[in-house]
């Protein structure tokens, strides 16, 4: 950073707003400042004496316009009052871009506004970059406010719900850059990790607590905190401990050398940072849509989150300029509630319908320099969806997207963004915590919610925070391996008579008994399978055979570490054929669809169609993909589709692959519920959308039982391969039988 040396020692300056005013001092630095709202940034600008530009009772407009949105009195001067009024939710700030410093007051020392009017609240900038700032702090006004203990270089001011009348911002700063160490510019929060012990760090004021998180008996330290040197000092009751500081005040490193660090060595904390927690809103307010388009009016919590749905009328476009999306045209999208929330007495309630709804923190909308945070974890607690009375749970559950913004202002919901990332909120669960990855490497501006339901529900949300070492861990009692029946799909290769042939080896699990084994692409016709808890071996009763050649009883072991079966033979006629015979392996599949998930989870995954003249997409029926946990192969549950005795049904994946799979088979257990056997026809699609298709054949699903089906999709491309997109389990009988489909799995 480029510095700039003045004779001045303690310079003043005063952004007078009543009239035609002069800087009775000014830092050099000193170009621009900065007033802002949702849609636009204003500039105050000097002169070359450092004078306001004449006639700046307004001032100049940057070009910054999001969408088409316009609005002419943010900041609106008075002709006569000699004042200007800042709307709701406004803000004023010293402005700061990468490797622009224009707007940087060097050593803030104190700062005096007069206004008339409520709610006005500054924070300022603890690190010397501008990014990381304090906790808002009210404002009182002709009050001077002593910063000297942080020596900031940058401001921020903000209102509440209703508009205040500024006279004017008053300025002290040294001039000098900050060199020193103070607990004031320090967080409030922080954690850290030793080996497997997490370590919270709270400090208040002078005071200091540290404490472990996930021990059987949790260790408190209690102590003061001080300023040594260029160290922060925790005289603690189990000794002193020495930290250094980095720049931004937000990592604290243990000195090992010094006091008691030796016992805490590599321990390093970060900052836990508070994003939200909902407490200082005093209401649910106005927020900008189709009832109060006017972002003056905003107010409470409605005021802090722009929302707006998908729309196929490609002709809207939203704040962010991305089209399809349109802003609520409602005033039901979201509530605060003040009953009670995860870890205080307030919760934000968000809306979510069929239209898809998308929820975006306002500062993410306009250029605010700050960042929300560092660290490698965005954390957000929520409980299970609310009716649309909001006064009872829902029965669906929720599936969120959570993107997080590395740019600022935010162009369109999928530009210059990290990827979304979906968690599930099951519905009737309590307060749960869900975590995203951050990229320590960016500064992070924002985050956006977007969650879509086939009815009207609303998702309390709670305690949203960034963190490295999460601040909420627990004590759990370590899990006692025991030997782990291997459920699920494997696969090895068996050279026989010179030839390598395929073994998969598919099984249910402990309780079912289920098995199946293919050889050479021959059914093996397994009729048992036993396993010693205590060897982990398998022994795999079958009749089948090949060329002749009975397979006999298939053995392996499994090796529970690497998740794979070892040392698998054939006891049958074949064994002479086979010259790996007792070393073959088998590991699990991949691109394997266990169909665990819960309802709305496998409704994602798969669709249901049906033959009404043509194929058709079923988005009607509720049961039309369900979990059933009553009847699976193995893990806790497999596919329900709904049957059609109107003609044919297919199970299909609910969206292409992306790329295409290279893939030569297909496998799945099929379970018939019906007295009769059923015919499955099966195809795949070399293009998108369903075309470019092949017929692989049928097989049939037995009644009144599960039955393992295999399929090889022919010749492909060179390697063996078919690159497919789709893939269709057909059922062409009319039945109206309910199939349930476990394991489906490509290969």
């Amino acid at each position: 950073m480029k510095q700039r040396k003045l004779f001045l020692i303690l310079s003043t300056f005063t952004l007078a707003l009543a009239g035609v005013g002069a800087f009775v001092a000014s830092d050099t630095n000193i170009k621009d400042l900065m007033v802002a709202r949702a849609d636009k940034i204003y500039t105050m600008t000097l002169d070359a004496n450092n004078k306001v530009v004449a006639d700046a009772y307004l001032p100049q407009i940057v070009t910054k316009q999001v969408g088409t949105v316009v609005v002419n009195n943010l900041l609106a001067k008075t002709s006569t009052s000699g004042y200007a009024k800042l709307a709701p939710h406004g803000a004023i700030y010293n402005y700061v871009t990468e490797g622009n410093y224009n707007g940087r007051v060097t050593g803030i020392q104190s700062m005096k506004v007069v206004y008339s009017g409520s709610g006005l609240q500054l924070s300022v900038s603890r690190d010397l970059s501008g990014k990381i700032f304090t906790e808002k702090m009210d404002v009182t006004s002709n009050t001077e406010i002593d910063l000297s203990a942080i020596a900031p270089s940058y401001f921020y001011f903000t209102n509440g719900d209703s508009e205040i009348d500024i006279t004017s911002i008053a300025v002290k700063y040294s001039c000098t850059e900050r060199d020193f160490l103070n607990i004031a510019q320090l967080g409030k929060r922080y954690t850290g990790k030793l080996g497997d012990t997490i370590f919270s760090a709270t400090i208040n004021g002078t005071s200091i607590e540290v404490r472990t998180l996930n021990m059987v008996e949790n260790q408190v330290y209690n102590g003061t905190v001080s300023v040594e040197g260029n160290q922060v000092k925790a005289a603690l009751n189990v000794g002193n401990l020495y930290f250094s500081v980095n720049e931004g005040r937000n990592t604290l490193t243990v000195d090992s050398s010094k006091g008691a660090g030796s016992n805490f060595n590599g321990l390093i904390f970060n900052e836990v940072f508070k994003v939200d927690d909902f407490e200082n809103f005093s209401s649910t307010g106005i927020g900008y849509d189709n009832n109060h388009a006017n972002f003056n009016n905003m107010t409470g919590l409605r005021g802090n989150y722009h929302a707006d749905y998908y729309s196929t009328q490609s002709s809207t476009k939203s704040l962010f300029g991305d089209k399809n999306w349109q802003i609520m045209g409602n005033d039901t999208w979201l509530y605060l509630d003040s009953t009670g929330g995860h870890n205080g007495s307030k919760a934000a309630q968000f809306r979510s319908t069929s239209n898809g709804l998308r929820y975006v923190n306002f500062e993410s909308l306009y250029h605010v320099p700050k960042t929300m945070g560092k660290g490698t974890k965005f954390s957000f607690w929520a409980h299970g969806a609310l009716n649309q009375s909001r006064d009872a749970n829902s029965n669906i559950d929720v599936t969120v997207k959570v993107r997080l913004f590395y740019v600022n202002p935010v162009t369109g919901v999928g530009d210059n963004t990290g990827d979304a990332t979906s968690v599930v909120i099951p519905a009737g669960s309590d307060w749960s915590q869900y975590t995203i990855n951050l990229d320590p490497s960016k500064e992070f501006y924002g985050y956006s919610f977007y969650c879509k339901t086939s009815s009207i529900v609303y998702v309390p949300v709670d305690d949203i925070e960034i963190f490295t070492e999460n601040p909420y861990e627990t004590y759990k009692a370590p899990v006692i391996q025991t030997p782990t029946y291997p459920e699920g799909t494997f696969k090895g290769n068996a050279t026989i008579m010179g030839s390598s042939f395929s073994i998969v080896i598919a099984l249910g699990n402990k309780t079912n008994g289920l098995v199946a084994v293919r050889l050479a692409n021959k059914d093996a016709q397994a009729t048992s399978v036993t396993y010693d808890e205590n060897t982990k071996d398998i022994s795999i009763a079958t009749t089948g055979s090949y060329l002749d050649a009975t397979y006999g009883t298939i053995t392996g072991t499994y090796d529970a570490e690497n998740d794979r079966i070892i040392n698998i033979s054939c006891s049958g006629t074949i064994s002479g054929n086979v010259s790996n015979n007792g070393s073959i392996t088998a590991t699990r599949l991949s691109n394997m669809w266990d169909c665990d998930g819960t309802t709305a989870e496998l409704q994602n995954t798969f669709k249901r169609r049906y033959m009404s003249g043509g194929w058709a997409v079923d988005t009607g029926n509720s049961d039309r993909i369900t979990s059933n946990t009553i009847e699976f192969v193995s893990g806790t549950g497999s596919l329900k589709r709904r049957g059609y005795s109107g003609g044919a049904v297919a199970l299909n994946f609910n969206s292409d692959f992306s790329p295409a799979k290279a893939v030569q088979n297909v496998q799945f257990w099929v379970y018939n519920p019906s007295e009769n056997n059923i015919t499955l026809r099966m195809w795949y699609y070399q293009g998108q959308n369903f075309s470019s298709n092949g017929e692989t054949g049928t097989v049939t699903a037995i009644a009144g039982k599960w039955t393992y089906v295999a399929m090889g999709f022919g010749s492909g491309s060179g390697d063996g391969n078919r690159n497919i997109y789709n893939f269709q389990i057909a059922d062409f009988n009319n039945t109206g039988v309910y199939l349930s489909f476990d394991n489906i799995t490509l290969f």
